[in-house]
């Protein structure tokens, strides 16, 4: 979902994805492939350090909130800041 409404918020520039290879991706649900893929790419998630993205686990809070710092992190590097509210 945050990928989406990242991509929603800002004109983003098009990207062409060369696919990150994720460890556990037999874990992952085939519809939200795309966009954990692309939030890889804005560096909104990360790999574990045995590459893995570890989809069926809890995240924390804090996590979450570094998650949508990145993102917008992103949008303001990639669309007209000011129309990006923090």
């Amino acid at each position: 979902m945050l990928i989406q409404g990242v991509e929603k918020a800002g004109v983003l520039p098009m990207i062409k994805i060369a696919p990150v290879n994720i460890a556990d991706d037999n874990e992952l649900e085939p519809s939200y492939q795309g966009s954990i893929q692309r939030s890889l790419v804005y560096k909104v998630n990360t790999l574990d350090t045995n590459e893995k993205f570890c989809p069926k686990s809890e995240i924390t809070r804090a996590e979450a909130a570094v998650m949508l710092y990145n993102a917008l992190e992103y949008l303001n590097a990639h669309t007209n800041s000011s129309r990006i509210q923090q």
